[in-house]
């Protein structure tokens, strides 16, 4: 579902809503390894289903961890005067960034950081849990490249979508384990 969901219905819903809010050159970055991870991996998995449910009891604690990281130090933008949601302390002095035509550097080390970000989220989230690479690219957008809540948010909402695409396919195509009669 997070195929269709996030990566078409989220996707146009956004192209038509806001198409300044989707990082476009943080994508490649986010996606392409996501996809090399999560196609390897969903055909040789290594972790058993008992692993996958602490992996996921795992990842649901540190997105709650995240959320309440975020509630309090926009509670205390909040108190100083500032109205926008963040997970950072601090200004964040990109806040105005949408992309390259506006400023944001592609350094290598932000390229390797997301890269290795997003093939870790593809093959072990994406492929054992099948989530994961969404708040993964908000993660990464928010700190490595320095990005406004909304628009980590948006691209995250797309990359996830996106990066399903390949492990669905495969257990559509491949492993032919997708219960359709049950849609």
């Amino acid at each position: 579902t997070m195929t269709f969901g996030n990566g078409i219905f989220g996707f146009l819903s956004w192209i038509t809503k806001d198409p300044s809010s989707i990082i476009w050159s943080v994508v490649p970055y986010a996606v392409l390894p996501a996809w090399v991870g999560a196609a390897w991996f969903t055909l040789h998995p290594f972790l058993d289903p008992a692993r996958c449910r602490q992996l996921f009891a795992l990842f649901s604690f540190l997105v709650a961890s995240i959320v309440a990281r975020g509630v309090y130090v926009s509670s205390k933008k909040i108190s100083e005067g500032k109205t926008e949601f963040s997970i950072q302390l601090g200004d964040n002095s990109n806040s105005d960034n949408d992309g390259n035509k506006n400023g944001i550097q592609n350094t290598w080390r932000q390229i390797i950081i997301s890269c290795l970000c997003s093939f870790t989220a593809g093959s072990v989230l994406v492929a054992h849990i099948g989530i994961g690479n969404a708040m993964t690219t908000f993660l990464v957008c928010s700190f490595v490249w320095k990005l406004p809540a909304k628009k980590s948010v948006v691209t995250g909402i797309l990359v996830g979508g996106w990066t399903s695409l390949i492990p669905f396919l495969i257990h559509l195509i491949v492993l032919q384990d997708v219960p359709i009669t049950l849609w």
